[in-house]
């Protein structure tokens, strides 16, 4: 969801509960593209994969930003505590 006059900035609906007690779900959260994350922020990931048609599946998901490395992020959620690595492409 856009918010009216700012095309830089949506709004995300969290749903589930590996972000709590951080972020609950239903909370609503307020998304500017413009800002380069840093270590510690909470992002907004998208997850892309071809599947069997050769459709792209995409997932977004909301994880701590733990640290960059060459080729990949590190992630953090916390119910359950895991940190894990996606491609940053």
């Amino acid at each position: 969801m856009g918010v009216i006059g700012r095309p830089d900035l949506y709004v995300v609906l969290v749903s589930g509960h590996s972000m709590e007690p951080r972020c609950d779900s239903g909370r609503r959260v307020l998304v500017d593209r413009k800002r380069s994350p840093g270590v510690g922020d909470d992002v907004v990931v998208q997850l892309r994969g071809p599947t069997f048609d050769g459709k792209e599946i995409r997932h977004a998901r909301i994880k701590q930003l733990v640290r960059r490395r060459p080729g990949v992020v590190v992630l953090r959620q916390f119910s359950p505590i895991v940190e894990f690595e996606v491609p940053n492409e």
